[in-house]
Order: C-alpha cells, then sequence, then structure tokens
C-alpha cells in the first residue's frame, strides 16, 4: 500500500505503519500494546507499549515539506524488582531508533522519563522525535 500523499510525504497511517515494523523486526524481548487494539497485561510480565504521535508539517523549502513526530515507547516491568530491567529494555529500544536515517525518516536523539509505579508495574518512557521531508 502506497502510504505518500499529495507533497511526497507520508500520511499519518503511513508514518505509523512505517515505525511499527521497524520495532515489530526489531524487538522480540516482550510483547508489544499497539494503539487502539486490546491487550491485557499479564502478572508479573514485562510488556512496552507504542504510541506514534503525529505532529506539525512545513514547507523546508521552495518543493520540499517536512513533517515531525514522535515516538513513545512505554516499558512495563513488575513492581518490587527494582529499575534495572526497565532501563536495560529502554536502552534497547532507543537503539531500535535513535539516530536512524532511512530514505523517509530521521529519528533523533532517545530521552527517558522515569514514570515509576503505575497499578502493578513500575514504567519508564523512552521518547524519540523524527522527521520526514517530502
Amino acid at each position: 500500500m502506497d502510504y505518500t500523499v499529495e507533497g511526497g510525504l507520508m500520511s499519518w497511517a503511513g508514518q505509523r505503519t512505517f515505525i511499527e515494523e521497524r520495532l515489530s523486526d526489531n524487538w522480540a524481548t516482550t510483547p508489544i500494546s499497539y494503539s487502539n487494539v486490546d491487550y491485557a497485561p499479564v502478572a508479573n510480565s514485562s510488556f512496552i507499549r507504542l504510541t506514534v504521535l503525529g505532529g506539525d508539517t512545513i514547507d523546508a523549502s521552495f518543493s520540499t515539506s517536512r513533517s515531525s513526530g514522535g515516538v513513545v515507547m512505554e516499558v512495563f516491568t513488575p513492581s518490587n524488582i527494582g529499575s534495572a530491567t526497565a532501563l536495560s529494555y529502554a536502552d534497547s529500544l532507543a537503539a531500535i531508533f535513535e539516530g536512524v536515517t532511512s530514505d523517509e525518516f530521521v529519528f533523533g536523539t532517545a530521552s527517558l522519563e522515569v514514570v515509576g509505579a503505575v497499578e502493578n508495574f513500575f514504567q519508564v518512557n523512552v521518547n524519540i522525535g523524527f522527521t520526514e521531508d517530502g
């Protein structure tokens, strides 16, 4: 399916598909929860949740548009086991996207947000911005 829209940029659905496929092709450590797909966390098990955020589109030059957005990967590990597992997962997830350049995308530097205890889990978020030129 061609997700390119006017101006040569991908649609938001195309951006999401590209990012979801990159993650699923490079991550088998835990289950992945995707936006608007039912997922029931399993007690005492880790998982990640992926959210792709669309951003602004600007005219980067006379004939090129630039779209920006973000990738948020929420890492959930069982509570009361410390933070080492969550941080290790965060490092591995960041490496899948951080600094990666493809024909469509340039991913920036990852940042880490420690959320802490959420229900029966410990949560950290990995945030990575991206741009796409078309």
